[in-house]
């Protein structure tokens, strides 16, 4: 699904003074005077419960999941560590603690206005985790960002923030090795991460022979038929063979 209305363009009308136009006393919540603040998204706490799991990227969330934090709003920062590259939560363990956790705070404070979480994956947009989904545009690249530079005040300038530190359970195959034909590794491509090379999906492509985020580990050639006779040295090899070659991927 699309965002009907973008983030960035609330939060800067907020900011200007225009989006609280007609509402008289009302104005913005402290967190909205860290600098590029327009390129982050806060998320309604009681959207949280209606999202699918694993949760959907900030950019696939509908416009109504999103509000501008108001002065009398209790915004709550949720820290936590990605232990997968892909999705920071794949099974939605987190994302009951975080629901719990952001219960507790709103009984103990008892706020005016209506909370508001910050969550990374929630709060900036993200690269594809699966099949069919498009990539970041370059505007959503430069916002991604921006975000992460303004992490820490995000952190110092919510009313609370809850830090996640749990062991998560494992993802079915994670970390096992297989290997496919290089021929049949369709609709995916190729991107290099640092020292790595992972597997990304194409939009509204379904690979039915890779998944998304894996790591090539190694390729594989292997001599089917050799002309023996003309076989002179290595560098023959390319002109008097055929090859099949195999990829090794790690989930």
């Amino acid at each position: 699904c699309v965002r009907a209305v973008r983030f960035f363009d609330l939060v800067s009308e907020a900011m200007s003074g225009s989006w609280a136009s007609g509402s008289q006393g009302r104005t913005g919540h402290p967190i909205l005077s860290i600098p590029d603040v327009e390129h982050v998204s806060f998320v309604r706490a009681s959207a949280l419960r209606k999202l699918p799991i694993p949760w959907p990227r900030c950019q696939d969330l509908d416009a109504w999941c999103f509000s501008v934090p108001e002065k009398d709003d209790f915004v709550i920062s949720v820290s936590h560590i990605w232990s997968y590259a892909a999705h920071p939560d794949p099974l939605g363990e987190k994302s009951r603690i975080i629901q719990e956790l952001v219960e507790k705070a709103l009984a103990q404070h008892k706020p005016l206005g209506q909370a508001l979480v910050f969550f990374d994956f929630l709060g900036v947009p993200q690269q594809p985790f699966a099949n069919g989904q498009r990539a970041r545009t370059q505007e959503e690249d430069e916002s991604f960002a921006a975000g992460l530079f303004i992490l820490p005040q995000l952190y110092l300038m919510a009313d609370a923030t809850i830090h996640i530190d749990v062991e998560l359970s494992d993802v079915d195959g994670d970390g096992e090795l297989y290997s496919i034909p290089l021929d049949a590794l369709v609709g995916v491509s190729l991107k290099e991460d640092g020292l790595r090379i992972q597997v990304m999906p194409q939009e509204d492509v379904v690979s039915k022979t890779a998944v998304p985020f894996d790591v090539v580990e190694g390729v594989d050639m292997t001599v089917l038929q050799a002309d023996l006779k003309s076989l002179q040295s290595l560098e023959d090899v390319p002109s008097c063979s055929v090859f099949r070659y195999s990829v090794f991927l790690r989930r």
